[in-house]
């Protein structure tokens, strides 16, 4: 008698296609994906014309091979060259350009990126579009990663939003998705789960100030204050150190279940129904046998 025997690593490797979560594309306003990451020229976004302004900027640094379990395999660092602001941004808009993100059709808004910082220490912005009247940011202050945001009649931020990142996580890339609505609700992700709500936020959060990413010159939504951190936290020129692989923007407010997708397309997570269906498959072969 002679078993057949087919192990479920290889059953997982022969049924990748099927595993692996599709990331979510309605209402992709702006998608800078992995494979756009170059050595020379700036970071281009798939879906039009906007660009981060890497090309000749110090404050990003190309990263061939990262080393991730997840699907990003290159990066741009930052922190390592001789700036400390980070790149801006110029936005594809309405048959021209402008300077920030914001929606298209209305004030609900998602944004993703995936960064690995280096440490956990001090205050680093990964991201803010708009100034110190409308606008938004995320950051990091020290393991307490924020996001924030206010319109521009407030003093200080209406929206404000915090977690706590452990040294264990950042040991790989972090999805990181922070979602507004203009009806004044926000919500942070981390990994495809919520860990923060705000149902007080600021509703219009579109600044027309510089976006910049991996650094701030002048956050969005406000830097300073109590009401953030603590009194003597300010997110002015604050570099961000580490890497980023990573960026969407959504014309649309992400769901939970789209933000897991998101992080089970990048992370390669399968699928629960794919798993079980590659699980049962293998019972039923390692049953068969042949003379």
């Amino acid at each position: 008698m002679h078993k057949t025997t087919i192990t479920l690593a290889a059953l997982a490797t022969a049924f990748c296609g099927y595993a692996q979560a599709a990331v979510v594309t309605d209402n992709l306003v702006d998608n800078f994906p992995n494979a756009n990451i170059v050595a020379s020229g700036n970071w281009a976004s798939s879906t039009n014309g906007s660009q981060f302004d890497v090309s000749g900027d110090n404050d990003a640094v190309f990263l061939g091979a990262t080393g991730s379990s997840t699907t990003l395999t290159q990066a741009y660092t930052f922190g390592s060259g001789t700036g400390n602001n980070g790149v801006e941004a110029t936005v594809a808009r309405g048959g021209g350009t402008q300077p920030s993100f914001s929606s298209v059709t209305g004030l609900d808004v998602s944004v993703e990126l995936w960064a690995r910082p280096t440490d956990l220490l001090g205050a680093e912005t990964l991201f803010e579009s708009g100034g110190s009247g409308a606008g938004y940011t995320i950051a990091l202050n020290g393991s307490t990663l924020v996001a924030f945001a206010k319109e521009g009649s407030a003093a200080e931020p209406q929206t404000i939003l915090k977690t706590t990142l452990s040294a264990p996580m950042i040991n790989d890339f972090v999805q990181i998705v922070f979602t507004s609505s203009g009806t004044g609700t926000a919500d942070l992700y981390v990994n495809g789960q919520s860990v923060a709500t705000d149902v007080t936020a600021a509703s219009s959060i579109f600044g027309t100030d510089r976006a910049t990413l991996g650094g701030a010159r002048n956050p969005g939504g406000g830097g300073a204050g109590a009401d953030l951190d603590v009194a003597t936290t300010t997110y002015n020129n604050s570099q961000f150190f580490g890497e980023i692989g990573l960026f969407r923007f959504y014309d649309d407010v992400l769901t939970a279940a789209e933000v897991a997708d998101n992080y089970a397309a990048v992370a390669a997570i399968p699928e629960p129904t794919s798993v079980a269906a590659v699980g049962l498959l293998g019972l039923q072969l390692l049953r068969r046998r042949r003379v």
